[in-house]
C-alpha cells in the first residue's frame, strides 16, 4: 500500500491531466498529448494499484459488457478517428471505471478526486482573474507571446507566460467597444466556463462546508467569460442549493417566489442573449443553427447516427455538432450511443435520489448534465469520467447492493490538502 503522500500526488497529476486536455492550448502539440494520456494512465494504474483489493469480478464484468456494448458505436466511428474512439472508450472509459470501483468502499470513495480537480481549478481561476483584470482589462501587464493554435482556425493567440491566453473578443456594444472573455488555459471562454461550473457544484454540493472565498472567486470567473450557460447554471444550482438548505417553512415561501424568480431571471437572460443575436462573435446564433441541424441529422440516422466522432467542416452537409453536446451525440452516434449519456447524467441521478434521497451525487452530476448539453464535451476525457463516476455508482447499489458510504464521504471532503 501506498502512503498517503504519494497517493494524494497521482491523484492531483490524474486531474491535472483531465483538466490539460480538456480542450487548451498545450494539446496542439502532439508531444504533450502523448505525454499527457501515458501520465492518465500510469497514475489511474498506482491508484487502482493501491486500491487493489477493493476491485470484484463482479466489477470487471461489468466492464466487460459495457466494452461489448461499445462494438456498435466502433462499427460506425468516422474514418480516421478509430484510434482516438478506442483510446477514449476502450482505454480510458474501462480504466475509469475500475479506479471509481477500487475508490467505491474506501472511506473517502471516488470524490476525493473531484476534491483534488476543484482545488486545482482553485488555483487556475486565481491566475486567470489576475491576467484577465491586469493584462487584459487595464494593460498593465504586456502579454508574453503569441503561439499558434487551430481551434476554430488557424491563426496566433495571445499568451501570458503559458499560464493565460487570450483566445476570444466580444464587441460590448455595436462597433464601438470590446472586451477580451476570460479564456484562462482554454481554447475558449465557454470551455473555461463549463471547468469552472463543474468545479462550482464540487463546493456546492459534494463538499460539508461551504467555503465561501472559493465559491465567491469561481463565481466572479464564471461573470467573466461572458458565457449566457454560465450565467442559467449560477441561477438554476444557487436556487436549488438555497432551497435544499432552508427549512421547511421558508421552502414554501421560496416556492411561491419562485415565478417573480423566474420572471427577473428570464428578463435578465433573454436580454443577455439578445446582445448576443447582435454581436459579432453570432454565438447565440450559431448554436441555435447547430442545435437545428443536429437534430435533422439525428432524425435522417435515429438508431446509429451519421457517425461517430465526425469532425464537422465548412461544407453545409458536415457542418453540425460544434457547439453542444447532447445533440452532436444524437447526430453522430444516435438513440443508441445517446443512451450511454442520458443514462449516466440524467436517469441515474434522478433514480439515485428517488432510492437513497443522495442530494449530494445526484446534483453534482446533473449540474454536469445541464453544462455537458450546451457545451462541446462529449469526447473530452473529464466528461468520461463523469460517466464512469455516474455507472460506478448505479452499479454499486443495484447489483452489489453498496453505495459509497455519504457520511463519510462528506465528513472528509474538507480535511482533503
Amino acid at each position: 500500500m501506498l502512503k498517503k503522500g504519494i497517493i494524494s500526488f497521482f491523484e492531483y497529476l490524474l486531474m491535472l491531466m483531465i483538466i490539460l486536455e480538456f480542450n487548451t492550448p498545450y494539446i496542439e502539440f502532439p508531444v504533450v498529448v502523448k505525454i499527457q494520456n501515458i501520465f492518465i494512465v500510469f497514475s489511474s494504474i498506482v491508484l487502482i494499484y493501491s486500491n487493489r483489493h477493493q476491485v470484484s469480478s463482479a466489477n470487471f464484468l461489468f466492464i466487460a459488457a459495457l466494452l461489448v456494448g461499445a462494438i456498435i458505436p466502433l462499427l460506425n466511428v468516422y474514418s480516421g478517428r478509430i484510434t482516438s474512439f478506442i483510446k477514449i472508450y476502450y482505454v480510458f472509459f474501462p480504466l475509469f471505471l475500475t479506479l471509481i470501483f477500487s475508490y467505491s468502499n474506501d472511506e473517502g470513495g471516488g470524490y476525493e478526486l473531484l476534491n483534488k480537480f476543484s482545488n486545482i481549478v482553485i488555483v487556475l481561476t486565481a491566475i486567470s482573474l489576475f491576467f484577465w483584470l491586469f493584462g487584459s482589462i487595464l494593460g498593465i501587464i504586456s502579454s508574453s507571446a503569441l503561439i499558434p493554435n487551430s481551434w476554430a482556425s488557424d491563426r496566433f493567440i495571445t499568451t501570458y507566460y503559458g499560464l493565460y491566453f487570450e483566445t476570444q473578443e466580444l464587441e460590448a456594444t455595436a462597433g464601438t467597444m470590446s472586451i477580451i472573455r476570460n479564456s484562462g488555459i482554454f481554447n475558449e471562454a465557454p470551455m473555461h466556463n463549463m471547468i469552472l461550473c463543474v468545479s462550482l457544484s464540487i463546493e456546492l454540493f459534494v463538499c460539508r462546508n461551504l467555503r465561501f472565498k472559493r465559491i465567491i472567486i469561481i463565481v466572479i470567473a464564471i461573470f467573466t467569460t461572458i458565457s449566457t450557460t454560465g450565467l442559467i447554471f449560477l441561477f438554476v444550482t444557487f436556487f436549488i442549493k438555497g432551497y435544499f438548505s432552508l427549512s421547511s417553512k421558508l421552502k414554501l415561501q421560496m416556492i411561491l417566489l419562485l415565478p417573480l424568480l423566474l420572471l427577473v431571471s428570464l428578463i435578465a437572460i433573454s436580454n443577455v442573449l439578445e446582445n448576443k443575436k447582435e454581436l459579432s462573435d453570432g454565438s447565440y446564433n450559431s448554436r441555435s443553427k447547430d442545435i437545428v441541424k443536429c437534430i435533422e441529422v439525428g432524425m435522417e440516422n435515429p438508431i446509429f447516427g451519421s457517425g461517430i466522432m465526425r469532425k464537422h467542416d465548412s461544407s453545409e452537409r458536415f457542418n453540425y455538432g460544434y457547439s453542444n453536446s447532447l445533440f452532436g451525440v444524437f447526430a453522430h452516434g444516435g438513440i443508441y450511443f445517446l443512451l450511454l449519456y442520458l443514462a449516466s447524467f440524467f436517469f441515474i441521478p434522478i433514480w439515485v435520489y428517488l432510492k437513497e434521497k443522495d442530494l449530494q451525487f445526484s446534483m453534482l452530476v446533473l449540474s454536469y448534465f445541464l453544462l455537458f448539453t450546451f457545451t462541446v464535451s462529449q469526447y473530452n476525457i473529464l466528461t468520461i469520467f463523469m460517466v464512469s463516476f455516474s455507472l460506478s455508482k448505479w452499479y454499486s447499489m443495484v447489483f452489489l447492493h453498496s453505495s459509497f458510504e455519504k457520511n463519510s464521504n462528506f465528513n472528509r471532503i474538507n480535511e482533503v490538502d
